[in-house]
């Protein structure tokens, strides 16, 4: 799996197996503002670096992952009017991905992917109910109900609580969403 995460300040991407164990990775300052057409033309590029030094061959590869930070419509992989993504909306980023690499591609909203993550792979492995928060330059949450994902949850400004919290790499939950 072909796994990216496209952050505010950064861009990071790897490719895993589908245990989702990391088997070669790279980060590096990235400005998404730069928009779309930059940060996927960058992100094809490390990925290409990506395969040829891991070895793996392009015909074992099963797809990509990506997380960003902005809204998504999933069934589309089109982000939707992202705050701090000028150049971004509507956006055909899964296309893109798509014709770059020729594998299915799923895109989502980095924060869900790593709530997903932390429930497939992470501290939250076999819990029913979970809620994830990402404290970032806009901070948004995700929650998990019953093991049914939900995406979107609204938290009113000033709203605070006590959370059980654990350092994990901000990108992972791509890579468990791929695996998964």
């Amino acid at each position: 799996m072909l796994v990216a995460e496209l952050g505010a300040t950064s861009l990071a991407a790897g490719i895993s197996d589908l245990s989702a164990d990391l088997l070669v990775q790279h980060e590096e300052t990235f400005d998404i503002s730069e928009g779309p057409d930059k940060a996927l033309e960058r992100l094809g590029e490390v990925l290409e670096v990506l395969i040829e030094q891991s070895g793996v061959a392009r015909a074992s590869l099963w797809g990509v992952g990506l997380g960003v930070p902005g809204p998504v419509e999933f069934s589309t992989g089109r982000s939707i009017s992202p705050p701090i993504m000028p150049g971004w909306h509507n956006y055909p980023i899964r296309q893109h991905l798509v014709q770059r690499f020729g594998l299915p591609v799923w895109v989502d909203n980095d924060v869900n992917l790593m709530a997903l993550g932390e429930l497939r792979s992470g501290r939250a492995r076999g819990e029913q109910n979970v809620v994830y928060v990402k404290i970032a330059l806009v901070s948004a949450p995700a929650s998990s109900a019953r093991a049914s994902f939900t995406e979107g949850l609204r938290v009113a400004p000033g709203t605070s609580a006590t959370w059980k919290c654990a350092r994990v790499p901000r990108w992972s939950a791509a890579v468990a969403n791929a695996a998964a």
